[in-house]
This record gives structure tokens, C-alpha cells and sequence, in this order.
């Protein structure tokens, strides 16, 4: 029997890393959904305008899903921002089921980013609301979900009994398109546990059941499941029946998605049965599609693949396909970006290509790293000043024993009387060596001063800009849970909180950045920078507000070369756009430009919006740290944000400064190097 574990299946085992959470989180993926959602039948400006249409409260949750669904891959913000509305829907109109589908979907979002624990309590949270309306389908749902939390913690039979639950509530109510779904998921389970007669049972049953329910993205993912099983035993007639038939059947625009998959997996087939050149025409008709629709995560896959099966007979092919997909790594997730990139780095190993992998293992180790880098706010600064302080006291004993040295030195010329000029020279020499001990002692004070200021400011933060919103959540808890406490209250007291949790969470973030700044021994890294795509990312990370209060964001800014530290520009234009945004009027207008005449040897750009403006005291304070207020729609400032742009500025040459007019708006100037 072949066994889908073993490395020459390669349309099996494709996304296997050594990083646990990379490996786990690529074989979901793979087993349990196409490589991407297929295509919704309405687009994303007439789901908006349903949502401003008068329904009822499961149309509204139904078109949040839908909305959440549409932007999962493309803009993850976007997802979790309406995830978040629909939940706020569903509290007003204490629409139980909604509220529970919200959360759920929410907590598919975090369970894909490597959020495991937030995710485990965002679905027991929806099953408990599930439970208590004996909405049995939504329960299947959740099961599925736990299924695959179990999954990721590499506890098979936990995953399977959760599907096998899953699968006994869909069959009470006949429920065909859960029961497709979680035969699916068992089928695929047990493939990968090479037990093809459990696997055959599942899937037969799903094939069984999807004869009368016409074409789904279910039903196209049921031919690859069983061309995978009909080729592990060895029937390659019927495998490569199955996957010509699902790639026939998703050939429609509404399974466009589903349809690039299909074909990868035909193509991939075609080529471990010995079939290279259909294998790669299949392969590269599903590359142009991903390319035309732009899925991004489909292209960096079909790239590795179609560079596989060049690496023998055109290596030079075959680095091109790798440098497109590394490319192509830049618009994926952050979880299958790391794992695409593992294994680029891999094959560019093979391909003699060393450089080039350790390039792009950087890059991977780099996005696993900013992963895992909310984690470690809080061991900032006590990792750092132990740090430093085992440094001092090394430094210390080490100038003890020269000391130490020097006086046994110092003894033994003086016991000996040789002269009064040998005499004069040691004294010189021991003076000259003293006096270096001095300085380098002053130095270590220096530093552990500087250290010291730098905690103090630190708590100084987290006392003034944290405990006041963390201390305000356990009273919030105690009054929703008296009982005297109304149903609107108990509404108006969670938005507070929530408020409350994203303004702390806002500031960790500019925490964690000014931290890092303050480390000892960390320094900027200037490089050569093209300035427009980060203009233009950090206008789309702000998309929800702007479309939201209707602000116009014009931005004429030329693509130029300047000389800076490419994360403290992306920080500061970030900022910059967010306050003009956070302070700009329903119906405003936000310009950022670049100006290159306007400062010699600078490149100076100016962010402008429309906004409420500054009087002279507030203009004055503007770079000091606790100085922040309300947006125009009340929204949440942490006071460090203008303060850590200043400080980034200056530590790259150039400066920040403001002009403004109450009522009126504000411009913000941003002077950068120009490149040489």
C-alpha cells in the first residue's frame, strides 16, 4: 500500500515545515477547504448596500458573513472589522444565533493566524450560544472547528471524535451539506493516517450524498479527496478520473478558486505518474488564472510547483519560478507566507542556489518572528536591564582584576629601587592605566543611568496610558454581572470595554516599538528606500475608517528613492495618516504629498487633512508624551504615537514639525534624506 506519508506523493504532502504551528496550520488548510474561498455571487459594493437595505436580522448577519468570507483572503483587517460589526448587530438586536456565527467565523480568523487559544475560546463561546438555542447545525459547525483546533495540537483521535460528534448532529437533522463537509474532513484524516479502508467509507458516503445536491465548493474538494485515495491504492485510471472531473465541474467564475485547484492538483498528478508536460500545461493554465485573479496564495504554490518539476531539466527555469514566488510571498498571510518561504528556501538549496536560501530563510525566520513578538512586550524591559546588569557586573569584575593587576605591579616597582627616572616612568604608566579604569567605570555608570531612565519611562507609560483602561474592565465585569444592571446598560457597558481593550492594545504596539528603540545595542538601519507602496499599504490598512466616515483620500505623491530606516518610515507615515484620518470630519479630505524641492538635500512630505485643527498651546505640546484626545468619532489615542515619530525622525536625520488652524485642519511636514 502507498502511504500518504511518504515524500514521493508530493500532491499529498505538500506544506510539511519543521516549524510546528507552519506545519499544522498548511496541512488544515490543504485538508479541510481549497486553497481559497470561491467566488461570491455579489460583489463588495452591493453587499454594502444591502447591509444600509431594511431585512431582517438573518439576512444582515447573513450578508456580515458573506462580507467576512470575501475579504478573508485578500484584506484580513477588513474580515476582522466586520466580523466585529456583525457582532455589534447581533448584540443590538440580541440575535443569539448571529452573535454565535460572528464569533465563530472570528475565531476561524484566528485560528488561521496562529491565534490558537483565542480561537479555542471564541468557539466554545459560540457552541455555549448555539447550545442554549438548540441550534444544531451552528453545534455541528463549532465541532468542525474543534476538530481542527485538535488537529493543529497533533491529537488525531481528539479531531476525529469531534468530527465523528459533528457528523451524528448533521445526520439527526439531515443536514447533506454539514454531512458532506464532515465526511470530507474524516476522509482526509484518515488518508493521512494511510488508513485508505475508513478513509474509503467516508468519502464514498460524501460521494454518495452528493449526488443530488449539483455542483458546490464541497463537491468540487470531494474529486480531489478521492482522487487522492484512488491513487494511494494504486488505481490511477480512477484517480486521474476524479481530478479531470473536478477540474471540469469548477470550471465556472463562481468557483474560480476551487477551479485554480483543481487544476494544480490534476497537474501535480499528471506529473508523479510520469506525465511532465500535461502535468506542467495544467500547472501554468492554473498559474495564469491566479495571476489574472490575483490569489496570491494560489500563485506562490503553483510557482513551487511548476519549479519543481523544472529543477532537473532547467534549473535556470526553475530559479525564475522560485525568485516570482518569493515575490508573490509579499501579499500572502503572514502564517502561509512562513510556510511558502520554508520550503522556496528549501529548493533553492537544492538548486545549488545558497544565497538565495539563506536570503529567503531570513525572510521567513523574520515573519515568524513579528508573529510571535506581541508575546514578548512584557519581557522588554526586565529581559533588557538583566541583560544589561550581567553585562555591568562582567565589566565590573573585569576591571576589578586589572585593578587588582596593577596594584601588584605598582608593589613590586616600588620595592624596587632602580632609579628615580624608572621610578617616574612606572608612576606615569600606572597613571595612564588608572586613568583608563576611571573612564571606562564612568562609562558603566553612564550606561546604567541611561538604563534606569529608560525603565522609568517605560512604567511611566504603562502606569499613565495602561492601568486606567485595564483597571477599568474588572468594575465594568462586576456591574453587568448584578442583576439590577438593564439589558441596554449591560449593551452600552461592553462597548465601553471594548473601547477600552483596543486603546491598550494600540498602546502595547507603540510600546513595543519605542522599546525596542531604547534597547542597548540596537541602531537604525538606513538603506534606499521607494516610499510610494508604503504610502500605499497604509492608506488600505485605514480603508474600514475611511470608507466609514466618508473622508477622500487623495494622494498625488511621486514614487521616490529616499535614505532611511525602512520600519521607522513605514511607523511614521503610518502615524502621521492615521491621526489625519482620526482628527478629519465625516466627509473631509486627507492629501499626503512629497515635495523634493522644498529642503535642500531632503525629501520633505506632507500629510494634510481637513480636520478639526490645533489652537497654539495644543500646537506647542504637540511632540510630548500624554498629550492625546478623542478623534472626530470618538476615537481612542495612546499619546506616544506623535512623540515615537519625532524621535524616529530626528534618529534618521530628518525632522517632523506641524502648522494648523482651529477648525480648519492640519499639516504635518516629515523631512527624510533623498538617496544619493
Amino acid at each position: 500500500m502507498i502511504c500518504i506519508k511518504q515524500n514521493k506523493i508530493k500532491l499529498i504532502t505538500r506544506g510539511k515545515f519543521t516549524t510546528t504551528q507552519i506545519v499544522v496550520s498548511l496541512l488544515i488548510a490543504m485538508i479541510f477547504s481549497p486553497l481559497f474561498a470561491g467566488a461570491l455571487s455579489l460583489s463588495i459594493p452591493q453587499l454594502l448596500g444591502k447591509l444600509k437595505q431594511n431585512g431582517s436580522d438573518s439576512e444582515k448577519n447573513e450578508v456580515y458573513k458573506q462580507l467576512i468570507a470575501t475579504y478573508k483572503n485578500s484584506n484580513i483587517d477588513s474580515a476582522i472589522y466586520y466580523g466585529e460589526k456583525g457582532v455589534i448587530f447581533a448584540l443590538k438586536n440580541n440575535y443569539r444565533i448571529g452573535q454565535a456565527d460572528m464569533i465563530a467565523a472570528l475565531g476561524d480568523i484566528d485560528q488561521e493566524q496562529g491565534r490558537y487559544e483565542t480561537a479555542r475560546r471564541r468557539f466554545t463561546y459560540a457552541l455555549n450560544l448555539y447550545r442554549e438555542q438548540n441550534y444544531t447545525q451552528g453545534t455541528a459547525e463549532i465541532y468542525n472547528y474543534l476538530g481542527e483546533a485538535e488537529l493543529i495540537k497533533k491529537n488525531t483521535p481528539g479531531a476525529i471524535g469531534w468530527f465523528k460528534a459533528a457528523l451524528r448532529l448533521q445526520d439527526s437533522i439531515s443536514d447533506k451539506e454539514g454531512l458532506l463537509t464532515s465526511c470530507i474532513n474524516l476522509g482526509d484524516v484518515y488518508l493521512n493516517m494511510c488508513d485508505t479502508n475508513n478513509a474509503s467509507a467516508y468519502l464514498l458516503r460524501a460521494e454518495a450524498e452528493s449526488r443530488n445536491m449539483g455542483i458546490t465548493e464541497k463537491v468540487i474538494t470531494l474529486n480531489t479527496s478521492l482522487g487522492k485515495l484512488y491513487y494511494i491504492r494504486g488505481d490511477k485510471v480512477k484517480a486521474m478520473a476524479y481530478f479531470k472531473n473536478g477540474a471540469k465541474i469548477s470550471d465556472n467564475p463562481d468557483f474560480l478558486a476551487a477551479h485554480v485547484e483543481s487544476l494544480r492538483h490534476l497537474g501535480t498528478f499528471c506529473n508523479e505518474t510520469g506525465e511532465i508536460k500535461p502535468g506542467i500545461a495544467y500547472l501554468e493554465t492554473s498559474l495564469n488564472i491566479a495571476r489574472e485573479k490575483k490569489l496570491a496564495d494560489a500563485q506562490g504554490y503553483l510557482l513551487l510547483d511548476l519549479a519543481g518539476m523544472n529543477k532537473k531539466s532547467d534549473p535556470a527555469r526553475a530559479l525564475r519560478y522560485l525568485r516570482e514566488a518569493t515575490e508573490v510571498s509579499h501579499g500572502m498571510k503572514a502564517l502561509k507566507s512562513a510556510a511558502l518561504l520554508a520550503e522556496i528556501s528549501a529548493m533553492y538549496a537544492e538548486l545549488g542556489s545558497y544565497s538565495d536560501a539563506y536570503a529567503v530563510n531570513e525572510k521567513q525566520i523574520s515573519i515568524i518572528d513579528s508573529l510571535a513578538i506581541v508575546n514578548k512586550t512584557k519581557e522588554i524591559a526586565g529581559l533588557n536591564a538583566v541583560y544589561q546588569l550581567e553585562m555591568s557586573k562582567t565589566r565590573v569584575r573585569e576591571l576589578e582584576q586589572l585593578m587588582s593587576a596593577n596594584n601588584q605591579q605598582r608593589n613590586i616597582i616600588s620595592g624596587i629601587s632602580v632609579g628615580i627616572v624608572l621610578a617616574l616612568i612606572v608612576l606615569i604608566i600606572y597613571y595612564r592605566k588608572a586613568r583608563k579604569l576611571n573612564i571606562a567605570l564612568a562609562q558603566q555608570e553612564a550606561r546604567l543611568t541611561e538604563l534606569n531612565v529608560t525603565k522609568d519611562k517605560l512604567f511611566s507609560i504603562i502606569g499613565h496610558d495602561l492601568r486606567a483602561p485595564v483597571a477599568r474592565v474588572p468594575m465594568i465585569l462586576e456591574i453587568c454581572d448584578d442583576s439590577d444592571t438593564t439589558a441596554e446598560e449591560k449593551e452600552y457597558l461592553m462597548l465601553n470595554m471594548k473601547e477600552h481593550i483596543y486603546a491598550t492594545i494600540d498602546t502595547l504596539d507603540k510600546l513595543l516599538y519605542w522599546g525596542k528603540s531604547l534597547m542597548r545595542g540596537e541602531t537604525i538601519k538606513p538603506e534606499k528606500i521607494k516610499t510610494k507602496h508604503f504610502i500605499t499599504e497604509n492608506i488600505g490598512l485605514k480603508k474600514s475608517s475611511v470608507v466609514e466616515k466618508e473622508i477622500t483620500v487623495l494622494d498625488p505623491a511621486p514614487d521616490v528613492e529616499v535614505y532611511s530606516d525602512a520600519g521607522h518610515f513605514d511607523f511614521i507615515i503610518r502615524n502621521l495618516f492615521a491621526n489625519a484620518v482620526k482628527f478629519t470630519n465625516r466627509g473631509g479630505t486627507v492629501t499626503i504629498d512629497a515635495d523634493t524641492n522644498k529642503l535642500s538635500g531632503y525629501t520633505v512630505f506632507t500629510v494634510a487633512d481637513t480636520g478639526v485643527g490645533m489652537d497654539e498651546y495644543k500646537l506647542k505640546h504637540l511632540f510630548e508624551p500624554f498629550n492625546s484626545m478623542d478623534g472626530t468619532a470618538h476615537e481612542k489615542g495612546t499619546g506616544i504615537g506623535l512623540m515615537l515619530c519625532k524621535e524616529f525622525a530626528i534618529k534618521n536625520g530628518g525632522d517632523i514639525w506641524a502648522e494648523s488652524k482651529l477648525r480648519e485642519g492640519s499639516i504635518f511636514y516629515y523631512s527624510v534624506k533623498k538617496a544619493d
